[in-house]
């Protein structure tokens, strides 16, 4: 068995998640991508992986890895960003998604809020992000 890195699976199962949500998709549509381009209206949200560990266990692959989930906002609408934020805890917190083979999803815990603010050419836009902590295994 070779190893596999889970991020791509884990990145699809949280998006479709999310786009799946009431909660999310009332204030940003379907909105919720890996990948943003620099047109792309706001409010939305960005799956971001910062850092993943190996973590193996009983002949099998694991690994945990933290999933930064962006709600980003303008500066006409902060509220809208913390209000995405608490929307997509509320529809991950705690969740076990399926995932793509040949990975498992164990577990989906919530961790960690952070507000960045920036200002460029007089706008600013905010990034309220919620750091979750995902476990995985691979089964083959």
């Amino acid at each position: 068995m070779t190893r596999q890195s889970p991020d791509e699976a884990i990145a699809g199962a949280l998006i479709t998640r999310l786009r799946s949500s009431s909660g999310v998709t009332a204030l940003v549509s379907s909105r919720s991508f890996t990948q943003v381009s620099s047109t792309e209206a706001k409010p939305y949200v960005k799956v971001n992986f910062p850092t993943g560990r190996r973590v193996d266990t009983a002949s099998r692959y694991g690994a945990h890895t933290l999933v930064d989930v962006i709600a980003v906002s303008d500066g006409q609408s902060e509220r809208t960003g913390v209000r995405v934020r608490s929307a997509a805890i509320q529809a991950l917190n705690a969740q076990t998604l399926s995932l793509t083979s040949p990975h498992q999803m164990l577990g989906l815990t919530w961790e960690t809020n952070v507000e960045l603010d920036e200002v460029i050419n007089g706008v600013t836009t905010f990034q309220h992000i919620a750091t979750f902590r995902v476990w995985t295994e691979q089964t083959a």
